[in-house]
């Protein structure tokens, strides 16, 4: 089996936490050098399989280490367990989870699936209070990924970029531990009981930000996968809620093309500028979440 090598001194860790292993599924991310693996112990006794995630730049394992430390516990058996971990050599290990991903299933259109994420989505997002800097600080970041990659948007995107980033709602926000990449790549199903993994994009920040991905994609033309989900959620969304939505859509589609486009992945790229049409057309945005634009 061909797969990513651990580096020595992560092996040796590895091994200090469930003794030797081998290793049976190789789930590394090919854009980027975060190495994750599905390992088995070979000591009759040691525990059973888990998951080893480690990279040596990418800031997502502090991310997730913050995450599991600080709100994932929430979801209970609904989520991988932290069983090891060290932030000095960026790794950790998790408990691996029956199911299969959600994503190129059946399920992944089944209202019942969205109404079940609905609801753990509800379960993660616990209050961390109110944020005067947050929506500032998010034009600032989208400026500052404008900038990065200023050559990838026409004169005219970037002048209606611009002209939207001037006028986005930049009052108080409720902020919440979000996910960050909630859909149903990051969903397992077994016998109908839904699952989340991967937070290596959690952080905090306006609960509305976990529902762009599903509306520029499940969510196109199904408005019942979306009445589903915010059943489960069990909270309507307001007019501030539908301002930082728009707000979010925005840094969520530039910052797509940016990344993909660094990154070298062109068909990423493409969901990130079908992301910006959509953000940029209000007649489409606000209606879409039950508001006039």
């Amino acid at each position: 089996m061909s797969h990513r090598q651990l580096p020595a001194a992560q092996v040796s860790v590895l091994q200090s936490w469930i003794g030797p292993y081998e290793v049976l599924e190789d789930k590394s991310w090919p854009l980027q050098d975060t190495t994750v693996q599905r390992v088995r112990p070979l000591r009759t006794g040691s525990g059973s399989e888990v998951f080893v995630k480690y990279s040596a730049t990418s800031h997502h394992i502090e991310r997730e280490l913050t995450a599991y430390s600080s709100g994932v516990n929430a979801l209970g058996d609904h989520a991988p367990v932290l069983l090891h971990s060290s932030r000095v050599h960026q790794m950790f290990a998790v408990s691996s989870l029956p199911g299969a991903l959600v994503q190129g299933r059946a399920e992944e259109l089944a209202p019942d699936t969205h109404e079940r994420a609905g609801t753990l989505l509800a379960r993660l997002h616990q209050h961390r209070g109110w944020s005067t800097a947050y929506l500032p600080g998010l034009v600032r970041k989208t400026t500052r990924f404008m900038e990065q990659g200023h050559a990838l948007f026409s004169g005219g995107d970037a002048d209606s970029i611009h002209q939207a980033l001037g006028t986005l709602y930049r009052g108080p926000v409720e902020v919440v531990l979000t996910h960050g990449d909630y859909q149903p790549r990051n969903w397992l199903i077994e016998d109908g009981i839904v699952c989340v993994i991967d937070f290596g994009r959690a952080d905090v920040r306006p609960w509305v930000s976990d529902l762009v991905r599903l509306k520029n994609q499940q969510w196109i033309g199904r408005p019942d996968l979306q009445e589903a989900f915010m059943a489960g959620y069990g909270q309507a969304l307001t007019e501030t809620d539908a301002k930082v939505f728009a707000a979010e859509s925005i840094l969520q589609a530039v910052g797509t093309v940016v990344w993909a486009h660094d990154v070298g992945d062109g068909d990423f790229e493409e969901v990130g500028r079908m992301m910006l049409i959509n953000a940029l057309n209000r007649t489409w945005l606000l209606p879409c979440l039950g508001f006039n634009a």
